[in-house]
């Protein structure tokens, strides 16, 4: 999960001391902060080719957000595909509405959250807004993603030789 918006900004607003003592709970108290803090942002987000305005973007590979939240609910780790959820519309009032349906697993239903499936996304905004992957700090904007349909080997064991101990 890649998120732009004000999951990002949770992300950044983050006090790691708080994150080591409290664990998920630190999300929590940041997500309040940045509540309290809000101020809507515009994102301009094109999707192959085509160009939609979001307030917020989720772009996942996987349906878990957060451990077990589901932000989009076809999205597979094994399919050919991202799904990119753009929330439309601005505001604390709505803020709170998308959070409630997140927690709820029920995002996908609402109307002003549309999700849309892409192999390449770019995101643009503010440049150097914050960008969170897994709930850590990632990148700064402008984004660029696109899907690579073959697996990329991360670690290789073939040439691996233990050390006597």
């Amino acid at each position: 999960m890649i998120g732009i918006g004000f999951d990002a900004w949770v992300v950044e607003g983050l006090d790691l001391r708080l994150k080591r003592g409290l664990g998920k709970a630190a999300y929590v108290l940041s997500a309040f902060r940045q509540f309290l803090r809000y101020r809507p942002r515009r994102y301009r987000v094109e999707i192959d080719g085509r160009t939609f305005p979001a307030t917020s973007v989720v772009i996942a590979k996987g349906h878990y957000y957060g451990g077990r939240f589901v932000v989009a609910p076809a999205a597979r780790l094994d399919q050919p595909a991202l799904h990119v959820a753009l929330f439309e519309r601005a505001g604390r009032w709505n803020l709170l509405r998308y959070a409630l349906a997140l927690l709820g697993n029920r995002l996908d239903r609402l109307p002003d959250v549309r999700i849309v499936l892409a192999v390449a996304v770019k995101v643009s905004g503010e440049p150097g807004e914050a960008i969170q992957a897994d709930g850590d700090l990632l990148a700064r904007l402008p984004l660029r993603v696109t899907l690579v349909t073959q697996p990329i080997t991360l670690v290789a064991a073939d040439n691996y030789a233990a050390s006597p101990s």
